[in-house]
């Protein structure tokens, strides 16, 4: 399709969409659409200079450049003129230049292609897509935990990638300079400080997990300036998720049973007698001689049943099986039960920790002192903020501090509760979530 424009001077504001994006190429401007069309969001891309004028109605405008393949000066060019014809609509709508999540392209000199035409009080650049294994850490981009440098993209034959650094990215063939803000003020909620005492308008930024890019998100929002965001999906998946909370479809619940009391693993096969809840039993011989496997395990089938509407049980000791293997573990391996212990509890946090990596969740439930804890250090929290008491001995935190603050977590003691505790637990924390 492409459409053409004779001009955007009658546009109004009740005309158009609420996001503007920009992509340097089909697949990924169909890969950012697609992000805001699973909100709900009505999305449609198109080719070149079409847009505009045949297309009102849409909540979103891709377009595709196709400045990936051009020449330095020609993509200039090109995204100049995109630039000029949606400067007046750059006031009410979400501008989003979409960049490859490898940083592939022309992204300096797109951005201050852009730059130059639409007068942005902020460049926002962040390029994480930690849901597919891009990560941006204390300024350098990796691509599946290695430095995008080191991988086989430095071979491209059109893109080659030269540095992992996305500073020097940014700064090469531009003359804007960029002041990088790392995980840590990103995760003590310093962004609003930095950006409001900085002299420079120019930002890019870590991220680690989407957490990361939700904090980014809100706390640029919360400056009501005139943003020119630029990122991949991953940061266009956060800014949806800000704005349109109503359309984005229900996060599942997650529960973490690593309690070996008898009490909580009666509890949890209650819970799991509740339709809308998955359970799934930890191989612990797995856990301990190949933690990696089981956790691809875990993370594979988490994320299926999260996706097919379930909420998700993960039990250590659901079966007194479970029990006995770490048992038989600890004398085959000359480790105390309580070093086994300890390795099954951070081998949770850490599955745990994957798993928010690629999911959103609505809550979480918790059970078992060493499981608990690990999961909330590997989630970076600084600690819990008290909520309620939901039945005696049981109360709902929400995290302090790191990416996932706010994320509301009920607790309890192995021995703690009745029969239907756990699965009144995760009932209470979807409930919480549908009407809120």
């Amino acid at each position: 399709m492409d459409i053409k424009m004779e001009s955007c001077q009658d546009v109004t504001k009740k005309d158009f969409n609420k996001f503007i994006v920009i992509a340097d190429d089909y697949t990924g401007s169909n890969d950012c659409g697609v992000q805001l069309k699973n909100r709900g969001l009505s999305a449609v891309t198109v080719l070149s200079k079409g847009y505009l004028n045949d297309i009102y109605g849409y909540d979103v405008i891709v377009m595709d450049s196709e400045t990936r393949s051009m020449t330095k000066e020609n993509s200039c060019k090109a995204i100049k003129e995109i630039g000029t014809n949606i400067k007046g609509l750059m006031g009410s709508n979400i501008v989003f230049k979409k960049i490859d999540s490898t940083l592939r392209g022309y992204i300096g000199i797109e951005i201050e292609a852009l730059d130059n035409v639409l007068n942005p009080e902020l460049i926002v650049f962040a390029p994480a897509y930690p849901k597919n294994n891009r990560t941006t850490v204390h300024g350098i981009h990796y691509f599946n935990g290695v430095p995008i440098d080191k991988t086989e993209l430095s071979k491209d034959p059109k893109n080659p990638i030269v540095t992992s650094n996305i500073k020097k990215i940014l700064e090469t063939d531009s003359d804007l300079n960029f002041l990088h803000v790392q995980l840590e003020s990103i995760r003590n909620n310093e962004i609003h400080t930095i950006l409001n005492q900085s002299n420079s308008r120019c930002f890019s930024f870590d991220g680690e997990v989407d957490g990361d890019l939700d904090i980014i998100v809100k706390q640029v929002l919360s400056l009501n300036k005139k943003v020119l965001w630029v990122g991949s999906a991953g940061l266009i998946d956060s800014i949806i998720n800000m704005l349109s909370p109503v359309a984005e479809r229900y996060n599942p619940v997650l529960a973490v049973v690593g309690s070996i009391n008898s009490t909580s693993a009666a509890q949890a096969q209650e819970a799991m007698e509740d339709e809308k809840v998955f359970g799934l039993k930890i191989d612990i011989e797995s856990v301990i001689l190949s933690p990696e496997k089981e956790k691809n395990r875990i993370l594979t089938e988490t994320i299926m049943h999260m996706d097919a509407g379930s909420d998700v049980l993960l039990a250590t000791a659901l079966e007194s099986d479970q029990v006995v293997t770490a048992s038989c573990l600890s004398k085959s391996l000359g480790l105390t039960l309580n070093e086994i212990s300890s390795k099954i509890a951070d081998f949770m946090g850490s599955a745990v920790y994957e798993i928010l990596r690629f999911r959103r969740i609505s809550g979480m439930f918790l059970t078992g002192g060493d499981t608990a804890i690990n999961v909330i250090n590997k989630l970076s929290a600084k600690g819990s903020v008290l909520v309620r008491e939901i039945e005696l001995g049981v109360p709902l935190v929400s995290l302090f501090g790191g990416p996932y603050e706010g994320l509301p977590i009920i607790t309890k003691a192995g021995a703690f509760g009745k029969l239907d505790t756990i699965k009144n637990s995760i009932s209470f924390l979807r409930n919480r979530a549908s009407n809120s």
